[in-house]
């Protein structure tokens, strides 16, 4: 007995050394082409599109495990990531296998949700699945980037891919190993590249009427005037490691009384002014629509207008911001609410209309976090309360 256990453990060892093999002359031929396919896998999500995959057999328990490691996680606790595998929705699959035949279970898929941008990763180890190649074929002509993940030759799949990692080897146990090994490599640099540990505390500085004084439509920087006390605050949250943002509704574009191109100057030259006085900010978001009496392209109800999040969702994104730990500052009970939709605490300001809208809160259903007299002191507060 003990002679048949160590020759089954001598030819696990032998199975072993193939696919360490295998995998070597992977290091040696095909890097470029994994370098290609975890490129396009990092912008494809960095777009907010999402990765398609699909296979047979084997292949389909791989679509899936590579969608689960994106979707959940692979190895850090973070955001969900888009990916789908087209291979587990029984009644799509034999509804579409039934009606139509086998040959379109994915390619029916990826008419109905597949969209410009998208990734299509078509996983066949002898690269000729019917299903597989037609479903490239229909990513392709809705302009969806494709890669194969198929053996030694390739088959038709290197044909029809963008982009094809074909595994040295003509045994599918060894190419299948290899596919996960890939596969799990590139969702732990996706994971790297998009969901960094390193991420900051936020504030979120509503523009007029808090940083600056209040004007109807402000439509040029000679209107610009700081409010007392703005560089200084802005200096000692930026000392504190915070990422400071401003975030403003500027209906004056949608209701044409300044372009884009004017706004964006006023706000070059807003930083300048900061900077001079050793006050800087990360960044400047807006929303330029209105959709109750913008002018087209304007008029559309967005998801950027305060007290809508959408501004704060993408400055969270794009600066790597944990928005549970920031905070919103501004005069407009609009300002905190859209901080509080996603997690924020909110100070309210006096100036400009702040003194308004602290009568308006007495009967809302929620309350600021704490109510200053400017944003020195809104600044002050923060850096007591994160301490």
């Amino acid at each position: 007995m003990n002679t048949i256990f160590k020759s089954f453990g001598q030819r696990i060892a032998e199975e072993l050394e193939n696919s360490i093999e295998v995998k070597k002359r992977v290091i040696d031929e095909q890097l470029s082409t994994l370098n290609a396919i975890a490129t396009l896998s990092i912008q494809t999500i960095q777009e907010g599109k999402k990765i398609i995959l699909f296979g047979n057999g084997g292949s389909a328990a791989d679509s899936q495990h590579i969608a689960a490691e994106l979707v959940n996680m692979f190895s850090r606790d973070r955001r969900a990531l888009p990916a789908i595998a087209l291979t587990t929705d029984t009644s799509i699959l034999t509804c579409i296998a039934n009606d139509r035949g086998f040959e379109e279970v994915f390619s029916r898929q990826l008419e109905a949700i597949g969209q410009k941008g998208d990734m299509a990763i078509g996983i066949s180890t002898s690269g000729n699945s019917p299903n597989v190649l037609k479903a490239i074929r229909t990513a392709k002509e809705r302009g969806i980037m494709t890669v194969g993940f198929t053996g030694a030759d390739g088959g038709k799949l290197k044909d029809y891919a963008d982009i094809c990692f074909r595994v040295p080897s003509r045994a599918t146990p060894r190419i299948q190993e290899v596919h996960i090994t890939v596969a799990h490599a590139i969702c732990g640099l996706i994971e790297e590249e998009l969901c960094p540990n390193n991420v900051y505390p936020g504030v979120f500085l509503d523009r007029d009427g808090t940083i600056n004084e209040e004007v109807s439509y402000l439509a040029d920087i000679s209107q610009f005037k700081l409010i007392d006390g703005t560089p200084e605050a802005i200096g000692l949250l930026k000392k504190s490691n915070f990422k400071v943002v401003i975030f403003t509704n500027q209906a004056a574009v949608a209701k044409g009384y300044l372009s884009e191109k004017t706004l964006q100057s006023i706000h070059r030259q807003m930083e300048e002014m900061l900077r001079a006085q050793d006050a800087r900010i990360d960044a400047v978001y807006y929303c330029p629509h209105r959709h109750t009496e913008g002018i087209a392209p304007y008029n559309v109800d967005c998801s950027c207008r305060k007290p809508k999040p959408g501004m704060l969702e993408r400055a969270a994104k794009e600066l790597r911001i944990d928005l549970t730990k920031s905070f919103v500052v501004g005069d407009k009970m609009t300002d905190l609410e859209a901080g509080y939709a996603v997690g924020c605490r909110g100070i309210l300001v006096r100036t400009g209309y702040g003194r308004q809208s602290e009568e308006q809160f007495l009967t809302h259903k929620f309350q600021p976090d704490y109510v200053a007299a400017n944003l020195l002191e809104a600044s002050q507060w923060i850096l007591r309360r994160s301490a």
